[in-house]
Order: structure tokens, then sequence, then C-alpha cells
């Protein structure tokens, strides 16, 4: 029998995923993720999603908390990897809704619209990159209230987190790539 938190393969992931965008989205401050047996559960926050966030950044957050309490394991794309690096999460969470996007941070930096680098610009669904203009190192996912979820090294799992300023996450913040636009439409664009 598979692993409870084994995601069915192909088709029928694509018709759960379907099922998905057919069903109301839930709030955001209604969304649960899975907690690691004897890790404390921080208390629930209150979510308010900007007006301007549409259904397809309500998805993502879902999805990207969905992968909470995953193991990180370098190189991994994925739970058939048995795990995520910080690219295989982006990649794996933007990939459940069609949206393809390359293997490396550095590389996912250079996907979708450059958004400036503002705290109060930022929307549920963008990728947040960290590093400097040499070298990408990190990316993870922006899901609204000043959260982030990422795969990350240091916890050895995919964790959500507080993301503003004093936070560490914040002092390596390098840039802010939005790939789904305000009217839910893909953005395939791509600096140069």
């Amino acid at each position: 029998m598979p692993h409870p938190t084994t995601r069915t393969p192909g088709v029928l992931r694509r018709i759960a995923f379907g099922t998905l965008l057919l069903a109301a989205p839930l709030p955001l401050h209604a969304q649960v993720s899975r907690p690691l047996p004897g890790v404390p559960v921080a208390p629930a926050e209150r979510n308010d999603p900007k007006e301007s966030d549409g259904f397809l950044n309500s998805l993502l957050v879902t999805l990207a908390r969905g992968e909470i309490g995953r193991r990180y394991i370098w190189g991994g794309d994925g739970p058939e990897s048995g795990g995520f690096d910080c690219s295989g999460f982006t990649r794996y969470v933007l990939h459940a809704l069609n949206i393809s996007l390359p293997r490396t941070a550095h590389e996912q930096s250079r996907m979708g619209e450059e958004v400036p680098r503002d705290i109060s610009r930022l929307r549920a669904g963008d990728l947040l990159t960290f590093g400097n203009s040499r070298r990408i190192s990190h990316i993870g996912m922006y899901i609204g209230n000043g959260r982030v979820v990422h795969a990350s090294s240091y916890s050895g799992r995919v964790v959500e987190v507080a993301f503003g300023p004093g936070t560490s996450l914040y002092r390596r913040w390098y840039g802010v790539r939005r790939v789904v636009a305000q009217n839910d439409t893909v953005v395939r664009r791509i600096r140069g």
C-alpha cells in the first residue's frame, strides 16, 4: 500500500486538480497545512489576501501549504524522489497548474515578470529569490500576510515561515518574480 502522503500520479492527479479548479476556493485563513508529529504548530494567523489575488494565486497557496513537512533533499523534485530542494519545490507546485519552470533557482529567477523588491507589492504566489546579482542560491513562494513557504535545507523540510524585516530570509532577499498575473493568466515573459 502506498504511503498516505504519496501523490496520485498522472491522469488521476490531473483529475484531482481539475476538481479543485471547479470547486470554490477556500479562504486563505481556512487552509490547513500538515503538521509534523512532535513538532509544535504555531497558532493560526488571520490571512487577508489582497483584492488583486486571484483564484490561481489562492490555489498556489493551497498547493504550497500541502507540501509543508515534506523532507528537504538536495536535488529532490517531488514526492517520487523522496522530497524537495528549494527550486524542486517551486517547480513542483507550479507544475500542478501546468506552469513550467526550469530546474534551478537561478534559472527560475528569470521567469515571469520582475516585481519591485517592496514587501507591500507582493502577492500570494510570487516567487521570492535569495542571493545576489551574481548568484541566486534560494527560492521560495510568498503566500500572503508576510509568510513564505520554502524547502529549507536548515530545517530539513518544507516550512512556512514569517517574512519581513528582521527575519533571516528577508536579509538575503534579492528579488521577486510573478508568474501568475492579476487576471489569473500565466506570465510567460523571461527577463533577458
